[in-house]
């Protein structure tokens, strides 16, 4: 389960970045197996803009849902909670993925807002390392 959390991540980190699924897909072959491997590039549209407006719009406790009829493949994203980190707003999100084959991935990431709007994760030893001492 957590190969399948990693692999998750990593496809989501191309996503934000800005790849796309099948020029990334070539390049790291080690994600195969993962529902994200079967999203096309329509997929990966839908995906973007349900996580942007989860992100920037929603409310803690409230899910989007898409869906692609052209591919079979859908998900859901929920903003679980809202918090500031370096001076940054910073959500939290639990994003699942299904595909037309059956295949699922789910997980939730923290992601902090940069200046410039786009939404970055932040690892959650970066977090943890923001804490005092007890």
């Amino acid at each position: 389960m957590q190969h399948r959390s990693q692999v998750f991540l990593s496809s989501m980190l191309l996503v934000m970045v800005g790849f796309s699924a099948a020029s990334a897909y070539g390049t790291w072959q080690w994600m195969r197996g993962a529902a994200v491997t079967d999203f096309k590039d329509s997929d990966w549209a839908l995906f973007k803009e349900t996580a942007r407006a989860v992100l920037n719009d929603k409310a803690d406790g409230e899910q989007v849902n898409w869906s692609n009829p052209e591919t079979g493949n859908r998900g859901s994203i929920i903003a679980l909670s809202t918090f500031t980190h370096e001076g940054k707003r910073c959500r939290r999100a639990a994003m699942r993925n299904l595909t037309f084959r059956g295949r699922e991935d789910k997980a939730a990431y923290s992601l902090c807002r940069q200046s410039d709007g786009d939404w970055i994760f932040v690892s959650e030893s970066a977090l943890l390392g923001a804490t005092t001492e007890p």
